[in-house]
């Protein structure tokens, strides 16, 4: 039996902060995404992917009432087969699981969802970044002179809700990195999110659905879903990790 049910109508996020990974986590992730994981050179990377798989696989096993180690979550790329790509979870002739999974800063964000593909991006403001050069490689010549307009706050952060807005929505369709930011315009950054057009991909104008995402200050951050829901909903993912931690030292991990 699974530990909650989800509410299909909305858009399901935990988030956590990024503080020492509890080392259980390690245990229930594939051998793949140990690999993976280890192959990070920075520490605070290392840390990052771990909280990203190994709180997912946490997630997933409550949903599905299984073992972590046991989910059948894949990140292969669908151009390449590397282990790069959007995670999704393979279930033959079952209700497919959409997830989506972001880290900036000092945060990890995890999201499922049961019937809409979705895309969640976060990004850290970081006011010493060369955002004229970012600007240059990811806005529009029309929203790059709607962000000129900005007073010199005002275009810190509004290009950060820029650049969610867009990640979020390429997360979404699955696109990813295999897409110019350029051709997906979108709402400026002084109003709702909203996908205005894209070049490659029209038919998705009107059935994106867009809404912001706060967590601090410091962060910005956007869902993009693939259809209509009620909402997003956001809990603290630190109470999963609470919840295992007592499991895996009571009864082993093979004991849930």
């Amino acid at each position: 039996m699974s530990y909650f049910e989800l509410d299909s109508r909305f858009i399901h996020l935990w988030k956590v902060p990024i503080t020492e990974a509890p080392l259980f986590l390690e245990k229930v992730m594939s051998e793949r995404e140990v690999n993976r994981y280890r192959s990070f050179r920075k520490q605070e990377d290392r840390t990052r992917a771990l909280f990203s798989y190994g709180l997912l696989r946490l997630l997933l096993a409550e949903l599905l009432g299984t073992n972590p180690s046991d989910v059948p979550v894949t990140r292969a790329c669908p151009s390449c087969g590397e282990e790069h790509g959007k995670p999704r979870v393979v279930r033959p002739d079952e209700q497919p699981i959409e997830l989506s999974v972001s880290h900036s800063g000092k945060w990890v964000v995890l999201g499922i969802s049961l019937l809409h593909p979705f895309g969640v991006d976060i990004e850290r403001i970081d006011r010493d970044s060369d955002l004229d050069g970012m600007a240059r490689m990811s806005l529009s010549e029309g929203e790059q002179a709607a962000w000129a307009t900005l007073s010199p706050d005002q275009r810190i952060r509004g290009f950060y809700r820029y650049w969610t807005r867009k990640e979020a929505i390429v997360k979404a369709t699955g696109d990813g990195l295999t897409v110019s930011l350029k051709q997906v315009q979108v709402s400026p950054a002084d109003q709702a999110p909203k996908l205005l057009s894209w070049q490659d991909r029209p038919e998705m104008v009107g059935k994106i659905t867009c809404y912001p995402l706060a967590l601090d200050e410091h962060t910005e951050g956007c869902v993009a879903v693939i259809g209509q829901v009620d909402g997003v909903r956001l809990y603290d993912g630190r109470e999963v990790l609470v919840r295992w931690q007592d499991k895996l030292t009571e009864k082993g991990l093979r004991g849930v």
